[in-house]
């Protein structure tokens, strides 16, 4: 685990929360929000059956029990509601893909439990074929 203390600013809106700082550890816990993650050093985020999820950039689905296990000292973190286009995506992008992106490196993990980044050398080409959601417009039906 790293000493890592959460320190810096955030930014609330309807469906989001943003922070940008220092990510520290966290117990064990869940929340209704979509969790995306980016780093500029790996983060290793352990799910509710102890695997490891690392990398620079990481998305845990709604109602997922999580714990950071190692932070960052500069990163951030943003919360979606899972009801908006946003969190939507964040969710079926975690699902399909997995947690974890970008550069990786668990250390220490039991190798059972290490859950890799298949996709991480193109993390953001597989992130942007996501389709994006559909808006209506105007007051028609």
């Amino acid at each position: 685990m790293t000493d890592t203390r959460w320190r810096g600013g955030a930014l609330i809106r309807p469906g989001i929360l943003a922070f940008a700082g220092s990510i520290g550890a966290t117990d064990t816990h869940a929340h209704h929000a979509a969790q995306v993650m980016a780093a500029d050093t790996p983060l290793t985020v352990a799910d509710e059956a102890g695997a490891r999820h690392c990398g620079t950039a990481i998305v845990v689905p709604p109602d997922t029990a999580h714990r950071i296990a190692t932070g960052a000292p500069t990163g951030a973190v943003v919360f979606l509601d899972p009801d908006t286009a946003a969190g939507r995506a964040a969710g079926h992008r975690a699902h399909r893909f997995g947690w974890a992106g970008g550069p990786h490196h668990c250390p220490h993990p039991p190798p059972s439990t290490t859950v890799s980044a298949p996709w991480s050398p193109t993390w953001s080409a597989r992130w942007s074929r996501i389709p994006p959601p559909t808006h209506r417009t105007g007051t028609g039906r």
